[in-house]
């Protein structure tokens, strides 16, 4: 498929925000270019602390209730279409938010996995191995898309590849329209950047 209308949703979210959402949050920017930062033989990033862990799983398992609810990632007042697909952009941005904070790298998958590995526990359901490799892998896709992007100003790339996948619209036979993409990104925003901030001061507590 043609992806060429992430960019373009992504240009007019950009467009519509610029560097703040409209409550005054800022909207992140990669600041960690590449992992030519990971210097071979240096000390290996050190794991999430078990209450760091503990708290972002807790998180995570409040967000997807609320989305359940309506109250994270709506359109219209409705719930998103694909709770598993946001749960994927949240699994991403705390990817992401590990990386640029820890610079962490590969080893950002094993803490991703000890977050999941503890919200299990929490919801006294283990994930099945092939659905947890599932769920890192789809967190490595949002960590590689923002690494990938051509400018710091990523953020609302990733917004309309998390509204494209959690509205499927990429069902659409003819392609998604960018306008729509930025439609529901654009009211995702607010959550995400929430999100990604609060996971940036949990894990900064070190």
């Amino acid at each position: 498929m043609d992806t060429s209308f992430l960019h373009k949703a992504a240009d007019l979210l950009r467009g519509q925000y610029g560097e703040r959402t409209e409550s005054g949050a800022e909207i992140p920017v990669r600041t960690r270019v590449s992992d030519e930062e990971d210097v071979p033989g240096a000390a290996p990033v050190e794991p999430l602390y078990p209450d760091q862990a503990e708290t972002i799983a807790e998180l995570l398992d409040q967000r997807l209730e609320a989305m359940a609810q309506g109250q994270l990632y709506a359109y219209q007042g409705e719930p998103p279409e694909e709770l598993g697909n946001a749960l994927n952009l949240d699994a991403g941005l705390l990817l992401i938010a590990l990386d640029e904070t820890l610079n962490s790298g590969e080893s950002g998958i094993e803490h991703l996995r000890a977050v999941m590995e503890q919200w299990g526990e929490l919801r006294g359901e283990v994930l099945p191995e092939e659905e947890l490799e599932d769920f890192l892998g789809m967190a490595s896709e949002y960590l590689s898309a923002w690494k990938d992007f051509p400018s710091q100003e990523v953020f609302p790339f990733i917004l309309a590849i998390g509204a494209t996948d959690t509205y499927m619209l990429a069902e659409e036979e003819e392609g998604p329209d960018p306008e729509h993409v930025a439609r529901i990104a654009a009211a995702m925003l607010e959550d995400a950047v929430r999100f990604y901030g609060e996971v940036t001061r949990i894990v900064g507590a070190r």
